[in-house]
């Protein structure tokens, strides 16, 4: 037995002498007061363990063992304490906490930006205690039927956080504020916190038809006077002049407005049949995107969406499709900004102009010697102004210094279908799922014009992993490199449901005689890149699409009345698309390793770079309900 196995066994071992049973559940309950209260909450102990999971790269090697694997042991504890009165009012609120054995830097606060004199330098949080308890969710809602005293379709408000989405939670989901996914961690959801927000919903002239009308702010900077009083654009041009105004002011938020059906076209519990559709839209209204600086951008964007359920008998199907609509208005701005670099003949620190040099060759960057209108155009001012003279400075714009305004115009897509069929009973089912999401190349570096078609599909607050057929790695967490490329250095990986295109066939195994509610669910799954990316190394040549094949079982079972144990195991095995992209830099920092390895100032085996080699996850947890 070699060492990881014996690792593997040894952390299993651990895991369950470490699992505790917590109190039953409790309920309370006042019939004369007309309210009842009642608590319920869930405590899971995981561990899991993964090999060339993150990069596909089997290579890397650091001091103490390869690079690219990684173990975690966590836990996790909800408790939850919802309130119900007779009179229409009901309200809960749960919380959470999650640790990660031995590692205090996986809660975080939020990051902010660190200035030194005139150059901003980076960013900056703090870690967390990993035992904190945080609110989860927090709601109130009210029952506008019984506050009216009379029938009126059920309608109710509901007001604080809570989880809300759409048809597959594709185009938007309630994944607000997440940790990074991770098999292996088991919890009712891997969202964390749910978004604040409003929701009107009831009935529209029978049961079988419901709305609902959602809002929610995904960010707010316009909190306070420090806030809308900050210089966010000194950097703006409009009519060929820097404007006046350079505080951010009131208005600057990230909002979403949503709305629904959900329609019963018909329902027959015991003969398993229903038929069920949703419509809905989706407007994201966002003042603070940024492309090269916070808020150099705006954004209003429309999802039409449509999905339906059918359920009859041993059949099931499912299908969803949705496209984006809209634009984002990407401001003229001037890209000079102060910042730092070193030296080249003493290796001393100095601020730099970083889009003004001292020759027309472009070679060095001019010291910066205070804030100054000598190099500020006072009308004009447009991209014709690249590479060109300052006035009679004898000083040169770089040649990307000045950006032209431009729009993008949103016009992804995406679809999935789904169904499924009992071959016995309704203990053995067999699924088959299919998805597209278009993708497109980075609008604002690959394209020109006033106006750029961009096709990738746009997704809101998404954790889609499939629904009949279920993905632990290839739509979960595995790295895709895009071809949104921000740098010639390095291509970051993919965020969300889209340039994909995938197939998937599973079998599940869930006898319903079973006293241990036996689980057992084996997936395969093949995916395609949609948009092409060149080779690594390329500029003209395509690298395949072909993304690979994952295939993974899950298993679950009742060990006791309120006690659970689940595992996952899942491989990947990967196509000619990460042997073409074999050697991509996926971050600024692995592509400043490559820089100085390419210089010989470095190792050059074992850079933490993309690779092709197969992937293994496992995990394995005990959850304990009450």
């Amino acid at each position: 037995m070699n060492f990881e196995r014996k690792g593997i066994v040894f952390m299993l071992v651990l895991l369950l002498s470490n699992f505790k049973v917590a109190a039953k559940k409790i309920i309370f309950e006042d019939k004369d007061a007309g309210f009842a209260l009642t608590t319920s909450g869930k405590i899971s102990h995981g561990f899991g363990f993964g090999s060339n999971t993150a990069l596909l790269n089997d290579v890397a090697q650091g001091y103490l063992g390869k690079v690219d694997k990684s173990f975690t042991f966590r836990t996790s504890f909800d408790w939850t304490l919802n309130f119900l009165h007779s009179e229409g009012v009901e309200s809960q609120v749960s919380l959470r906490s999650k640790s990660v054995w031995g590692n205090s830097k996986q809660n975080k606060t939020t990051t902010e930006s660190i200035k030194l004199q005139e150059p901003f330098i980076g960013s900056h949080s703090h870690d967390l205690e990993p035992r904190i308890l945080y609110v989860r969710e927090a709601w109130l809602k009210l029952n506008l039927d019984d506050l009216c005293g009379r029938s009126i379709g059920n309608q109710t408000v509901t007001v604080g956080s809570f989880g809300f989405q759409v048809g597959r939670g594709i185009a938007f989901g309630d994944a607000f504020a997440v940790n990074a996914k991770s098999l292996g961690f088991y919890s009712n959801s891997t969202v964390d916190m749910y978004a604040p927000g409003m929701k009107l919903a009831g009935n529209v002239w029978t049961e079988s038809i419901k709305y609902n009308l959602y809002g929610s702010l995904s960010q707010n900077k316009s909190t306070s006077l420090s806030e809308t009083t900050t210089q966010s654009y000194d950097q703006l041009i409009r009519n060929g002049g820097y404007v006046t105004s350079f505080s951010r002011g009131y208005g600057a938020v990230d909002a979403n407005f949503i709305s629904n059906l959900q329609i019963i076209l018909f329902e027959n519990e015991e003969k398993h049949m229903k038929f069920s559709l949703e419509p809905y839209t989706v407007f994201n209204y966002n003042a603070l995107q940024k492309i090269d600086d916070e808020g150099d951008a705006k954004s209003k964007m429309a999802t039409f969406g449509f999905g339906g359920e059918l359920e009859y008998g041993r059949f099931e199907l499912g299908f969803e499709g949705a496209f984006n609509k809209g634009h984002q208005d990407v401001y003229a701005w001037d890209r000079n900004k102060v910042t730092f670099q070193t030296n080249s003949t003493t290796g001393a620190i100095e601020q730099v102009y970083s889009h003004i040099y001292n020759e027309v060759g472009l070679t060095t960057k001019l010291a910066y010697t205070g804030d100054t209108s000598t190099y500020r155009p006072t009308s004009g001012i447009s991209s014709t102004m690249n590479s060109a003279q300052i006035g009679a400075t004898g000083k040169y714009n770089s040649a990307t210094r000045f950006r032209d305004a431009y729009k993008n115009l949103y016009k992804g897509s995406m679809f999935v279908a789904d169904a499924s069929v009992y071959l016995y009973k309704r203990d053995f089912k067999v699924s088959l799922e299919g998805g597209y999401a278009s993708g497109d190349v980075n609008p604002n570096t690959q394209k020109t014009g006033s106006e750029r078609d961009y096709n990738g599909f746009v997704s809101f607050q998404e954790q889609y992993y499939g629904k009949r057929v279920k993905s632990l790695l290839l739509l979960n967490s595995l790295v895709r490199p895009t071809p949104l490329a921000e740098s010639a250095n390095y291509i970051p990986g993919i965020d969300g449901f889209s340039d994909i295109k995938y197939v998937g066939f599973g079998a599940t195994y869930a006898p319903e005689s079973s006293k241990r509610k036996l689980n057992i669910t084996s997936n395969i799954l093949a995916g395609w890149q949609d948009q092409s990316a060149f080779k690594f190394g390329s500029t003209t040549e395509n690298a395949s699409s072909s993304l690979g094949v994952e295939l993974n079982t899950s298993m679950s079972l009742q060990l006791f009345k309120d006690v659970k144990f689940k595992t996952d195991v899942a491989f990947f095995f990967p196509g000619q698309f990460y042997t073409d992209l074999k050697g991509t830099a996926l971050s600024s920092q692995v592509a400043s390793l490559v820089k100085n390895a390419q210089a010989g100032v470095s190792e050059t085996n074992s850079l933490p770079t993309l690779g092709d080699n197969s992937s293994f996850q496992i995990g394995t947890a005990l959850e304990y309900s009450f």
